[in-house]
């Protein structure tokens, strides 16, 4: 469980997700399903910047070497995954972000939304969620639109045409979101 962080604890997590940080949607595959779920992430090649942020995230932490190298030097990575934890962190820090503000909206909210359906299979939505966070993300400034398409392409590569309903539930998400 995360404790409840000290002034200075919220400013510099703030800080860090805003500068060193993401908000983000992980997505990995398992027995051929998509898996996706919003994630905080500190990054650094100080291995001391993100012992700090690991410290103040508290548990259900990774640091760890990642395989991209800034500089030759090893870029390391704090991770919450855990949707109470990150729930809890985000409401705590959010009057101090500022670049970011808008990813952690989606990012709670969703986080609220797989409580509610836990164990149950993702609906439309999921990949809404998914599919605003992944566009908040995006370098390119890409649209929902061309977001989903580029997960339906992954989808059908990693997937094959049997998982037709993940494309359908996608396609209905972009559909939904573009209403909006």
């Amino acid at each position: 469980m995360i404790n409840e962080l000290t002034e200075p604890e919220k400013a510099w997590l703030a800080c860090a997700i805003d500068g060193e940080g993401s908000i983000e949607p992980g997505l990995c595959w398992c027995r051929g399903k998509p898996q996706f779920h919003p994630r905080i992430l500190v990054f650094n090649t100080s291995l001391s910047f993100v012992n700090e942020a690991e410290r103040i995230l508290g548990t259900d932490v990774k640091t760890r070497p990642v395989n991209v190298t800034t500089n030759k030097k090893t870029e390391y990575r704090a991770g919450l995954y855990d949707h109470k934890g990150i729930i809890s962190i985000l409401e705590q820090i959010f009057p101090y972000l500022i670049v970011k503000k808008e990813y952690a909206e989606v990012a709670i909210a969703w986080c609220k939304h797989r409580i509610e359906t836990y164990k149950m299979p993702y609906n439309v939505k999921d990949y809404e969620y998914y599919l605003v966070l992944k566009s908040l993300n995006s370098r390119k400034e890409k649209t929902v639109k061309e977001v989903g398409e580029a997960f339906i392409q992954k989808i059908i590569v990693k997937c094959s045409i049997r998982y037709y309903e993940y494309v359908c539930l996608v396609i209905e998400a972009i559909k939904n979101l573009e209403v909006v």
